[in-house]
């Protein structure tokens, strides 16, 4: 199931140790955690989230703690579950589409360049088939410090060569601006293995100050470089 395409796949970094001791290094990717890409070349886990170890009910009515990504998925859900209360409130009561809280997580979570991966190799910048995105930034979701604009479907695009537009003005052009877009796919063949799962092929597009940024065209230093290609 870590593989389906419309899911919030989830990796696992460092909290403690075994006996509750704090890590100092709670950035480094858990031993055991899961990595990508997907069989059919999707990059896989879209983020990770503290994982090993979490302190977590065990059988016999006890308490223990555990380690891996069946402890990191609980907490990106009980984010996740924070951010569509928020939406609520924010929308006169209507739900996040799947998409929409993708879309929500991944350009907040914490870039881990220079921290460790499961093997004690280098991390280098998102996205990658390691750390997805980054780490989980629940406050910078549920709590955000910078202005967030949500555009949940606001078109359907049902005809190959579709596109949409949308213009927006910087509120403070010294912060740095980040930009998702995340669609939910059709359902695929189903096939499994290396046939790829896409149905559609979206590309985001941005004009700023006479430059055209590609979505997932990134410099060395992470940030997104004038020119280049669509994915």
């Amino acid at each position: 199931p870590d593989e389906a395409k419309n899911i919030v796949t989830v990796g696992s970094t460092k909290l403690q140790a075994s006996d509750g001791s704090q890590y100092l290094a709670i950035n480094d990717l858990s031993v055991n955690t899961a990595h990508g890409p997907a069989l059919d070349g999707r990059t896989i886990p879209h983020m990770v989230a503290p994982g090993c170890y979490v302190d977590s009910t065990i059988p016999a009515s006890a308490h223990g703690t555990l380690c891996g990504t069946s402890m990191a998925a609980p907490q990106a859900s009980g984010a996740i579950a924070l951010f569509v209360q928020r939406y609520q409130s924010l929308s006169g009561g209507a739900d996040p589409s799947p998409a929409l809280v993708k879309a929500a997580f991944l350009p907040v979570a914490h870039d881990l360049a220079g921290h460790l991966d499961a093997d004690g190799n280098r991390l280098g910048h998102p996205f990658d088939s390691k750390q997805g995105w980054g780490r989980m930034d629940a406050a910078g979701v549920v709590d955000p410090q910078t202005p967030v604009v949500y555009l949940d479907q606001p078109v359907v695009l049902d005809d190959t060569g579709e596109e949409w537009t949308q213009t927006m003005e910087v509120a403070d052009p010294s912060y740095p601006v980040r930009l998702m877009l995340v669609w939910t796919d059709a359902p695929g063949h189903g096939l499994g293995g290396t046939t790829p799962a896409w149905n559609n092929n979206l590309d985001l597009l941005v004009e700023a100050d006479g430059n055209t940024y590609y979505g997932n065209s990134f410099g060395p230093d992470g940030w997104s470089r004038a020119g280049g290609s669509a994915d």
